[in-house]
């Protein structure tokens, strides 16, 4: 996630995301703070694990994780 200038607010995200875990694959928010996610779940799940003072957005779209591979070879990247 990139720090963003409201990094130091807890931040409350609501949005369909598909958590890729077997067991639980469908979650209803997420909370960050610090470029880190801090709770996926249920909105009053994640709401419970964040301080009184966090901020509230909700999302269009859905969440999916993201893969990052930052490890190339050239003969077969190129």
């Amino acid at each position: 996630m990139t720090p963003s200038p409201r990094n130091d607010t807890p931040t409350l995200l609501i949005a369909p995301v598909r958590t890729m875990d077997p067991d639980r694959p469908h979650a209803e928010a997420f909370a960050v703070h610090g470029g880190r996610i801090l709770a996926v779940g249920a909105v009053d799940e994640v709401r419970a694990a964040l301080p009184a003072e966090h901020e509230t957005e909700e999302l269009d779209g859905v969440v999916l994780p993201g893969l990052i591979d930052a490890h190339l070879h050239m003969q077969r990247g190129g």
